[in-house]
């Protein structure tokens, strides 16, 4: 995958964590969980520890695929 900010080759690979990793339009404190309006990247569970990630080394950004069941 070329990366869309740069054009460079992206490396494949996971974003991987024991807890929630979600994105919110309001930063705040962490809590529990979700509020309304998060978007769920990554839930804190057993399964699903993990989500397809790409990196460029050359920006230094990573797009994430939260959208699929897929693994790398």
């Amino acid at each position: 995958m070329l990366c869309p900010w740069c054009n460079q080759e992206m490396e494949v690979g996971a974003v991987q964590s024991k807890g929630w990793i979600f994105f919110t339009r309001q930063p705040r404190s962490l809590g529990l969980g979700l509020r309304d309006g998060d978007i769920a990247i990554m839930r804190k569970g057993f399964f699903r520890r993990r989500v397809a990630a790409w990196h460029c080394g050359g920006c230094r950004r990573v797009v994430i695929d939260y959208g699929t069941e897929e693994q790398p």
